[in-house]
């Protein structure tokens, strides 16, 4: 009776580990699809900023918890790579934050709001890795 219950609690706890399995599996899924459309449209240049300011920061997206990908005018952009994975991030695709110098930097914290504009936990950002616009591919003359 000991070995059948043993059996079954594992078997149970393969089946909600494979579950687990799968969803982070989906997250990574959907996190490279945000990503790969980044890198459709834009480039990275190897420079790193500090600091960006908010005047060159146009719209975010949140590709999953460590990453968040901000539009400028333009053809500049940045990816910011938080240092730590921000729970819930990803999830609740909204944050929040607070600056009083015109800047966003990498030493200022998000908030993740999610839709009802609750708190859920604040998170530090990274280095802001500049990226720009990929130029459009010449359309071949016709003769």
């Amino acid at each position: 009776m000991k070995n059948t219950i043993l059996c079954s609690a594992l078997l149970i706890g393969l089946l909600v580990g494979s579950s687990s399995a799968a969803d982070e599996d989906k997250k990574k899924s959907k996190a490279e699809q945000r990503l790969a459309k980044i890198e459709a449209k834009y480039q990275p240049t190897g420079k790193n900023k500090s600091c960006v300011s908010l005047r060159f920061l146009r719209e975010s997206n949140i590709v999953d918890d460590m990453t968040i990908f901000f539009r400028g005018p333009g053809k500049k952009a940045y990816i910011n790579r938080l240092p730590r994975r921000c729970p819930r991030l990803s999830y609740e695709q909204r944050f929040a934050y607070s600056v009083s110098t015109g800047q966003l930097c990498k030493s200022d914290i998000i908030t993740v709001l999610d839709s009802l504009g609750a708190a859920w936990n604040s998170c530090g950002l990274g280095q802001f890795e500049e990226w720009e616009k990929k130029p459009k591919a010449e359309k071949p003359q016709s003769e």
